[in-house]
């Protein structure tokens, strides 16, 4: 997909300026040099990475709903969503944090070269951080698998805020495998969107709405949360 395609399968709910086309060319340049020295992306192709990273990353914002202005993305890795979405809604303020400090030092890079003032950074576990029912929504990408994906996303948003979950193909399976998870941590779904990449790949991503307050223990510690999920 080129930048052109973008603008055009992104017209009816995203308005992309001159100035964000410029900044998204720049991220995935910036990414793609980081990625000589660590591993940020298995893609190296300009028009892949549009496709499977910016494209990918603002399907979801045609389902984000109105009113949604703080917005946590956790375990942010190369800033899918974060960054992508820190750029194309300039008015909202993301939270993005990460466990390996080397990825959130190249976050740091990417916010002072595209000179984003809407972005924070923090490297941190999700278990380990305090700011409990704060955010208007909370998302993660290809973290894994939804019921442990619920878990270290739910505790962070607010009553009657949301959680959107980034999946692939399989997206329908894990909603099912998630029943419990979705129990345990007051969460509906809202909406379900399915759509297709250019190279025809499926993404599923599912918005739900968190009911109530989520339960202190939650999340509970990495290891425990991998080998008992909810």
């Amino acid at each position: 997909m080129t930048m052109e395609e973008l603008i055009l399968k992104t017209q009816d709910f995203l308005k992309i300026s001159d100035e964000q086309k410029a900044q998204f060319v720049a991220y995935l340049n910036l990414i793609f040099e980081k990625n000589k020295v660590m591993n940020l992306t298995s893609i190296t192709d300009m028009e892949e990475a549009i496709d499977k990273h910016l494209f990918d990353c603002l399907l979801p914002l045609k389902i984000i709903p109105q009113g949604v202005k703080e917005i946590l993305d956790v375990g942010s890795g190369a800033g899918f969503p974060g960054i992508v979405w820190a750029i194309a809604m300039p008015n909202a303020k993301l939270t993005l944090i990460d466990a390996t400090k080397k990825k959130c030092d190249f976050l740091n890079e990417v916010v002072i070269a595209l000179n984003l003032k809407n972005v924070r950074i923090l490297n941190l576990r999700a278990e380990d951080y305090k700011q409990k029912e704060k955010y208007d929504l909370v998302t993660a990408r290809a973290v894994s698998s939804l019921p442990i994906l619920l878990e270290i996303t739910a505790p962070f948003c607010k009553v009657n805020g949301y959680v959107l979950a980034l999946k692939g193909k399989n997206g329908r399976n894990e909603l099912e495998e998630s029943l419990n998870a979705r129990k345990m941590l007051k969460l509906e779904v809202v909406t379900i969107q399915e759509e297709k990449l250019f190279d025809d790949d499926t993404r599923i991503n599912i918005l739900f709405k968190k009911k109530e307050k989520t339960a202190h223990r939650y999340p509970r510690a990495w290891g425990i949360i991998q080998k008992n999920p909810l």
